[in-house]
């Protein structure tokens, strides 16, 4: 979640949590806000009467692992991690960054489909921070 500090530090993160739209527009974040936006659709969408999914949302933080065997580029997220040692990031951010694993997002999304009870839901996929 994306909340430029309108919560308190101690703030323990649960999927009820969204971030505030409104923050998120005054700051120009609109990557963040179009995911927000989009969700919030796709929870409409699917409360419709005739829709025939079972929506379940997740949402992992910073995704981290092995790319994959012939990958011709970099992820994002190794990208994030790159731009530190070839000294094209210039300052490193005083923050704390929330990691999961890709294979555990990988196996998080068949359980999703699996298990009748994950519909309806959102999950936060976390898998460990500093």
């Amino acid at each position: 979640y994306v909340n430029y500090g309108t919560w308190p530090a101690d703030h323990v993160y649960t999927e009820a949590d969204w971030s505030p739209e409104d923050v998120l527009r005054k700051k120009q974040n609109w990557y963040c806000l179009s995911k927000l936006l989009a969700e919030k659709l796709a929870w409409d969408l699917s409360r419709e009467p005739d829709c025939p999914f079972k929506l379940t949302v997740l949402h992992p933080t910073l995704i981290w692992g092995p790319m994959l065997p012939g990958q011709p580029h970099l992820n994002t997220s190794a990208n994030a991690l790159t731009s530190f040692m070839d000294g094209t990031a210039q300052e490193i951010e005083n923050a704390c960054k929330s990691v999961v694993d890709v294979r555990d997002v990988a196996k998080a999304h068949v359980e999703a489909v699996r298990r009748e009870d994950a519909a309806g839901r959102r999950f936060l996929l976390i898998g460990g921070w500093p």
